[in-house]
């Protein structure tokens, strides 16, 4: 069967525009996460709160992304794809303002759910314009939506360092970002693709040889339950190596190695400078080596990126005569070794998911159900950590090294929990 996908009924210009709207829709929302995780330790003293309180808030900011996991589903059912991406962004900007307005913790924590809400139903909403249109190509681009992504935080985290270190106030800052969101959507938010219908049945067709994990049998019918429960797992491990790590990235800096305040998001532009690094290079990769290598290597590598980053102890730098630059320059440099090798597992989860039997929607619901549960966990148990004996450093490592063993298993948990065999016992 020959592939038509670059004939001009398949490829036109008007697919170009929506792919070209779509990528819009990826860096700017990397944007708008950039602007905020940055800044918290600024937000954190304006609040007068302590680190546990803020792993409090961030765990309650989590009930709000999974809540947008369980209505994204029927909202992008009932209205489309396309009708959720404006309806999120218009909603975003006004939150934007709230939260730079807050001035209490109850109010930044009520702004914090509401993004939380509006970014998951965004979120699946682009990835599956994304998948759609990726299909469509002989080429994927979901590694590169992701690295648009992942661009705009490093250049959104980049503007919060800015911001902060001059004193910059949050509420201009904001709505700076909010200034910027909305141009976007006015540019390209018409030539977002109108008609869900070709993405309904992802798994109609084959996948591609450059399917990023193993699919399992063949099937048309549904999965087992444990090849849902795999993705869950899987994106349970994703994102607490990237969150934790962007989130706590600052902390780590401030807390830990004493570095200014006006220096401390570099950890958090590192991170994301490797992830779009990483995300760029990784179909290159990936055709070289193959899936499941790329997987477990990506795994090995922010293993090891994060233990430089949490594990090696500032003092035994002392020793050997830094002046103090050396520890907090190899934890930046660990940050960003760390993301070269987060950066690859979400894509791949992305179109797996969004490639999985059944109807649009539930490979990728079950995929972010595993990564909202881990939102909740991983900021309350790291705050919690942190507010003890345990270094800021510590904690990390504790949540994260163990996320990298899980992903390490990822290609095997999958082909393990496989489809259901079709009736000729394939």
């Amino acid at each position: 069967m020959t592939a038509a996908v670059d004939q001009p009924e398949q490829w036109d210009r008007d697919a170009s525009r929506s792919l070209a709207a779509v990528a819009a829709q990826f860096w700017v929302n990397g944007m708008v996460y950039a602007a905020v995780v940055p800044r918290l330790p600024d937000i954190r003293d304006r609040l007068a709160i302590d680190v546990a309180e803020l792993g409090l808030i961030l765990t309650i900011a989590g009930f709000g992304g999974l809540l947008g996991s369980a209505l994204s589903s029927r909202a992008i059912k009932r209205f489309g794809t396309r009708t959720c991406i404006i309806f999120a962004t218009v909603v975003t900007l006004a939150v934007l303002s709230v939260l730079g307005l807050a001035r209490s913790a109850v109010v930044f924590t009520a702004a914090l759910v509401g993004l939380a809400v509006l970014d998951v139903v965004m979120d699946i909403a682009m990835n599956i314009q994304g998948a759609r249109l990726s299909a469509r190509r002989s080429k994927p681009v979901m590694n590169r939506l992701h690295g648009l992504w992942s661009l705009g935080t490093v250049l959104g985290g980049l503007i919060a360092v800015r911001a902060t270190s001059a004193g910059v106030p949050l509420w201009l800052h904001m709505a700076g970002i909010a200034g910027l969101l909305a141009v976007t959507l006015a540019v390209s938010g018409r030539y977002l693709l109108a008609v869900d219908e070709a993405a309904a049945q992802p798994a109609a067709t084959p996948p591609a040889p450059e399917s990023p994990l193993p699919t399992g049998p063949a099937s048309p019918k549904r999965p087992r339950l444990g090849y849902g429960l795999a993705l869950g797992l899987l994106g349970a491990g994703a994102v607490t190596m990237e969150l934790t790590a962007t989130d706590w990235a600052a902390f780590r800096l401030a807390d830990d190695l004493n570095v200014d305040d006006g220096l401390v998001g570099l950890g958090f532009v590192a991170f994301t400078a490797g992830m779009v690094t990483g995300r760029f290079a990784g179909d290159s990769i990936q055709s070289r080596i193959g899936p499941e290598k790329l997987v477990r290597y990506a795994a090995v590598v922010a293993a090891f990126g994060l233990t430089l980053a949490t594990v090696v102890p500032s003092d035994a730098l002392d020793r050997l005569g830094s002046d103090g630059v050396g520890p907090a320059a190899l934890a930046v440099a660990g940050f960003y070794i760390a993301a070269l090798g987060v950066s690859v597992i979400f894509p791949q989860l992305y179109d797996r998911a969004a490639k999985a039997p059944g109807p649009a929607g539930r490979g990728l619901a079950a995929m972010t159900a595993g990564t909202r549960i881990a939102g909740l966990a991983a900021p309350v148990v790291v705050g919690l950590l942190a507010g003890s004996t345990l270094s800021v450093g510590a904690a990390l490592a504790l949540v994260t090294l163990p996320s990298c063993v899980v992903t390490m298993m990822g290609p095997t948990l999958l082909a393990r929990a496989g489809a259901v065999p079709s009736s000729d016992g394939r």
